[in-house]
């Protein structure tokens, strides 16, 4: 739901440009020169957790986001390693689907040993921007890759005089085990993060990986969360995110994780129709159900 893309002319301009893909904000120098040794995680996950988000915009409700634990299965085949499948969608309320769509969907294929993600899925539908990408990692000995199997941008006030999508396929060469960034919400739990820490995570999106720096502040926040009844302590960090990410945004995010659990719990950023907040509304069989 919150990690993040990169380089369209988003809404009117002269139409798609080929060798770039939609670019959100950036902030320059804050990606780790050298490469980031991911440390295999077991995430303890449970088939049907379900963590259920309102997305308030100017307070008014503005739509529901769901991440999904959906089971348990081998990839890429029956003999594959064992992965976890998580799911997250989002869906407009009624009032904001009027005059804004969004259909967005992403899901992340994550090894149940280690952690790390083995593939990822993301389409997103917002205004009149579609997007898809998709992404294969493979970890063999001597053949370390991440199969950028294709992305298309396609603009609904932008016709191809050819009919032709941009789809666009490379192999990325992978100095170690990455992230997606659905994955990298669930493998902030396995970290050690806490009040004036911060960690890295390799997140492999638009194209190349990118070294995510989450950091948390000096002090810790006390959040009203309903749903887990009342006021909890909370991690307050920022991502220097130099990608886009589930969403399409237009500035930089701030997210509220529970202190005990790692679970986003808040967020803030700013989308196309304006600042909009994120709060968990609801949970099923989570580490909050214990």
């Amino acid at each position: 739901m919150l990690a993040l893309f990169a380089g369209y002319s988003l809404g009117g301009g002269t139409g798609p440009r080929p060798a770039t893909a939609p670019r959100g904000p950036s902030k320059p120098g804050s990606t780790p020169a050298e490469p980031v040794k991911l440390a295999p995680a077991d995430l303890r996950l449970r088939v049907n957790e379900d963590l259920e988000y309102e997305i308030l915009w100017s307070g008014v409700p503005a739509g529901i986001t769901h991440m999904t634990v959906r089971g348990r299965e081998h990839f890429p085949e029956k003999t594959g390693p064992e992965v976890w499948v998580v799911r997250q969608d989002t869906r407009p309320s009624r009032v904001v689907a009027t005059f804004y769509t969004v259909r967005d969907k992403a899901i992340s294929y994550i090894d149940v040993k280690s952690g790390f993600s083995r593939y990822f899925y993301q389409g997103r539908h917002e205004g009149n921007v579609e997007f898809e990408e998709r992404m294969t990692a493979d970890y063999t000995l001597g053949n370390m890759t991440a199969q950028y199997s294709s992305a298309v941008v396609r603009m609904a006030n932008y016709k191809d005089p050819s009919g032709k999508e941009y789809w666009r396929t490379q192999s990325l060469a992978l100095n170690d085990h990455i992230l997606d960034p659905l994955s990298a919400l669930y493998y902030l739990r396995s970290t050690d993060l806490d009040v004036g820490k911060s960690v890295v995570l390799p997140v492999c999106t638009e194209r190349r990986v990118w070294y995510t720096r989450v950091k948390a502040a000096e002090e810790k926040e006390s959040v009203t969360i309903p749903c887990l009844g009342g006021n909890i302590s909370c991690l307050k960090v920022v991502p220097e995110m130099e990608y886009m990410g589930l969403f399409e945004r237009k500035g930089e995010m701030t997210l509220w994780l529970d202190s005990k659990t790692k679970i986003l719990v808040k967020a803030k950023v700013l989308l196309p129709i304006g600042e909009c907040e994120i709060r968990l509304t609801g949970h099923e069989e989570s580490p909050f159900d214990d």
